[in-house]
């Protein structure tokens, strides 16, 4: 993987045809990481080849998504692209990767409650791991990193959880598969379907059906 600074000229010839995928990384997402604890104001950011597997991963993941039809939810394309900043920026600076290793602590008693109650009372709408992280006054990448300490999972698996429970109360409702799916903040009937079934192991037309018999 090559990191390209923000307006860097590059240019290439090659006798071959090969497939690229150019992955743009906003300033903010830089600043934001982790914006409390880490200067990014001490990074050098050059034209390098990035070998950091990390940084390989999350892009692959990311060009995985961009080739596929299959509907992303913002958060976790807002964590692929939060957590190639923050691998970027540890494969930039040794100082930032030591920095980064030191971040395990826990969510206080209050963040903790701050946090799910912000979570129950928006789970309805696509929420941001910035909102989140707000609500807790922390930076994105050490709110994510401070929540799976105290919860043992990652916001975003803890909110698609907590969607999943408010759809099976849902479900025992005469309402439209597809108004239960948006009111739990799904983005479509298929998108809930599929979440659905991942985590019960049932439909949810078929968790409906065996609920009423």
């Amino acid at each position: 993987m090559i990191f390209l600074p923000a307006n860097t000229d590059v240019s290439a010839v090659s006798e071959n045809t090969y497939d690229e995928t150019i992955i743009r990384v906003p300033d903010r997402l830089f600043h934001e990481a982790a914006r409390i604890d880490i200067d990014y104001g001490t990074i050098d950011f050059a034209y390098m080849q990035v070998s950091n597997f990390v940084v390989s991963d999350v892009a692959s993941l990311i060009r995985k998504a961009a080739n596929t039809s299959i509907e992303i939810a913002p958060m976790l394309m807002e964590n692929l692209a939060l957590s190639l900043a923050v691998s970027t920026a540890c494969a930039l600076s040794p100082k930032i990767a030591k920095t980064i290793t030191t971040l395990r602590n826990g969510l206080s008693p209050s963040r903790k409650k701050r946090v799910l109650s912000y979570i129950e009372a928006n789970m309805g709408r696509q929420v941001l791991l910035t909102e989140i992280a707000y609500a807790a006054a922390l930076s994105p990448f050490h709110f994510a990193r401070s929540f799976r300490t105290t919860m043992g999972m990652s916001p975003m698996r803890y909110l698609l959880s907590r969607r999943i429970v408010a759809a099976t109360i849902m479900l025992k409702t005469a309402l439209p598969m597809l108004t239960v799916a948006l009111d739990c903040g799904f983005l479509s009937a298929s998108h809930f379907s599929t979440a659905f079934k991942a985590a019960t192991g049932k439909s949810p037309s078929h968790y409906r059906q065996t609920w009423r018999m």
